[in-house]
């Protein structure tokens, strides 16, 4: 019986858990970053380039763009609409590129 009532307040404690992490992450996913982004990699290259949405034959994409066109694509996605790709550039839901 003892067994039994602890394993229960295991269950309950790992929902409690799960369902916790689930809201953060939720709420993460939907808070929008406020302050100007740049592009890591056209920084690496010594460009200070602000982040924004591009298309290509692939998608639209997360890069930079200098006064020569296209710099950097810093984004390893690709999406297929570009308000997709503008709500990941927002939230910070995005993977970064590190080589070019």
């Amino acid at each position: 019986m003892q067994a039994q009532l602890v394993t229960m307040e295991l269950a309950q404690h790992s929902s409690f858990l799960w369902n916790d992490l689930m809201a953060q992450s939720r709420a993460l996913a939907t808070t929008e970053v406020t302050e100007q982004q740049f592009g890591m990699m056209a920084e690496q290259y010594g460009e200070k380039l602000p982040l924004e949405v591009y298309r290509s034959q692939a998608g639209f994409y997360l890069g930079t763009y200098s006064e020569m066109g296209p710099f950097t694509r810093e984004s390893v996605e690709y999406w297929r609409k570009k308000e997709q790709a503008e709500k990941a550039l927002a939230t910070g839901n995005w993977t970064q590129r590190y080589n070019m």
